[in-house]
């Protein structure tokens, strides 16, 4: 990213109080659950697009690390053997490399990607929305991981070499295992390695539709201007619907783990110490991306808010009667999810 683009984004994020953005608290409606919550066509809503320039950039996680994962045609002819099924009901993979350097790699990039999903809201393809009030957490995280154009994060500066190490070793110790089986054009060489092993996070600035540089007639603008805002209105949407579905399966996740029987026994085993953070999560985004002052989504995060605010996973193992509590509003909630024409 060049210096003017650098510049650009944090004009984005300094120049702004996003805090003043006004949210409607009128108009709220419940309607009741269905299979079909999220099926039907949203409606239209007026996008104020340079309120979200100004309150988020865009970032797209990129990464290339070789998974060592090859089809296993003789595995899965076994398995279909052993079982009696028909040819070619199993499928197997097998994994050409045994190498704990390499598996630090890959978990750290898919714990980025964890981290990066969680942080962000859908919007164009490979892009997601990160909202202002995320963004220093975030760029802290992409910072300690990679380390930005200087690639002074752990992920270069420990993991790779640290991989790029004991590959010669892991790739002597699979031909040996692996006897006839063994296929060394699937093994790159430790130079090929290094150039393609890589993870980087790109920033950009949200566009706004009044932004056209072209040398192009003022009647060409004009329809250019009206296209990329239908398309922004869209964009919105989807990222609107994205937040509802996200929200839904923590939140019934929830209403399923806190059922117990009358012994204090869980009907549907036992959750995770995460089982509020969860759904406090997509709250907080809910919050924070609300660009077209949805009521509804005001309502619903305010509601969740007051209903955990407090209550820990601890709490909800230790108190049946918090329990109780948290399941009876988690389950009003669930009830009271607009379906807005999903």
């Amino acid at each position: 990213m060049n210096d003017q683009t650098n510049a650009t984004l944090q004009d984005l994020l300094t120049e702004y109080n996003v805090e003043d953005t006004p949210m409607k608290e009128d108009g709220v409606l419940a309607f009741p659950t269905s299979t079909d919550l999220f099926d039907t066509p949203a409606p239209s809503v007026d996008v104020r697009t340079p309120t979200i320039a100004s309150s988020a950039v865009l970032v797209t996680f990129n990464r290339s690390i070789p998974s060592f994962i090859r089809k296993d045609k003789e595995g899965a002819k076994r398995n279909d053997a052993a079982t009696g099924a028909k040819r070619g009901v199993h499928r197997g993979t097998k994994k050409i490399i045994d190498c704990p350097e390499h598996d630090a790699l890959v978990k750290c990039g898919n714990d980025f990607y964890q981290y990066h999903m969680r942080k962000t809201v859908a919007w164009k393809h490979a892009e997601q929305m990160l909202h202002n009030n995320n963004y220093k957490d975030y760029r802290a995280e992409d910072l300690r991981v990679m380390g930005g154009k200087d690639r002074t994060g752990i992920f270069y500066t420990e993991l790779v070499p640290a991989f790029l190490d004991a590959y010669p070793h892991a790739r002597q110790r699979a031909a040996r295992e692996m006897g006839a089986a063994f296929d060394p054009t699937l093994y790159p060489s430790v130079w090929e390695l290094q150039k393609s092993i890589r993870m980087e996070v790109v920033y950009e600035p949200v566009p706004t539709g009044g932004d056209f540089r072209l040398d192009i007639p003022a009647e060409a603008q004009q329809e250019m201007r009206e296209t990329y805002e239908r398309a922004m209105q869209q964009r919105v949407q989807t990222m609107a619907q994205s937040m509802w579905k996200r929200l839904l399966k923590p939140l019934q996740n929830m209403s399923e783990k806190l059922d117990y029987d009358d012994e204090g026994k869980p009907r549907n085993g036992n959750f995770q110490r995460t089982i509020v953070q969860n759904v406090t999560e997509i709250v907080d985004l809910m919050r924070d991306c609300n660009f077209n002052n949805d009521p509804d989504m005001t309502r619903v995060q305010q509601e969740l808010r007051v209903a955990l605010t407090g209550v820990n996973a601890d709490m909800l193992k230790a108190s049946p009667s918090q329990r109780i509590k948290t399941k009876e509003d988690v389950d009003r909630i669930i009830k009271s999810l607009p379906t807005f024409g999903f």
